[in-house]
């Protein structure tokens, strides 16, 4: 009987679910994705191969296990090891159930919104500036405060907390949406507004899927050094979105 049944049922899910996508995919498919002998994840998945912490945290960081089910997976060991913390950076990641409540656009962008010069509390300011209704702008305002993330004073609203990501990998439908969103904010700007006020960038080239987990941590890293080195916390006077894609444009080979 497995000592780790949450590592063993999220394993198995996340097994299923790729083979979902392909039926041909193989359990010495999944081995070589963990990088675990196809033998010990057998034994693993069968609740006869007891897993340390350190494997376990490997397996999370492999299978991009979100925060809730990281929780899940790694709890039963912090009570008697200590686990691998992620590395810190300045952001504060959001759960599964706080970004489904701000998940269109104009929450995020309220939080930087209230920090350009010359803001103002009022949700038709707000909705001015953003080009969204004043019921939008106070219903998001309203989710904001609820959450903690934003504060009002003496008529003046003030972000109470650190800089915001969404958690990566999320297998939310919501997320996913909210990056549609994002494209489609993307396409307007790119049509409606002037090149000096926007960049639009891509390159293309062969690349090795081995290499996306270290892809991700370098655009993350990329992400941390833009925002440190252009958040303006003197008189900002504009709100700006950085998005990121990175997608095969060749049709991925079944294993």
């Amino acid at each position: 009987m497995s000592s780790h049944p949450q590592l063993q049922t999220k394993m198995f899910e996340k097994f299923q679910e790729l083979k979902l996508r392909n039926e041909r995919y193989s359990l010495r498919a999944f081995s070589r994705k963990l990088g675990i002998g196809a033998g010990a994840v057998s034994q693993i998945l069968s609740g006869k191969r007891n897993v340390s912490a350190k494997l376990a945290v490997k397996i999370c960081e492999k299978l991009l296990f979100d925060p809730v089910e990281r929780a899940e997976v790694l709890g039963p060991f912090k009570k008697t090891k200590n686990v691998a913390k992620p590395k810190h950076d300045s952001f504060v990641k959001l759960t599964q159930e706080q970004f489904l409540a701000i998940s269109q656009w104009q929450h995020f962008a309220i939080l930087s919104l209230v920090k350009i010069s010359g803001a103002k509390g009022d949700s038709s300011w707000i909705a001015q500036r953003l080009g969204i209704s004043e019921k939008e702008a106070s219903l998001a305002v309203k989710r904001l405060i609820h959450l903690g993330l934003l504060e009002k004073k003496n008529g003046a609203l003030k972000r109470i907390a650190q800089p915001i990501r969404t958690t990566d990998d999320l297998k939310d439908l919501t997320l996913r949406a909210a990056h549609v969103e994002t494209l489609e904010i993307a396409k307007h700007a790119l049509l409606g507004i002037p090149v000096e006020h926007r960049d639009f960038t891509t390159v293309t080239l062969p690349l090795l899927p081995e290499k996306i987990p270290q892809a991700k941590e370098l655009i993350r890293e990329f992400q941390n050094q833009f925002f440190s080195l252009f958040e303006d916390v003197t008189s900002p006077a504009q709100v700006y979105r950085l998005s990121m894609e990175l997608f095969p444009l060749s049709k991925l080979e079944s294993k």
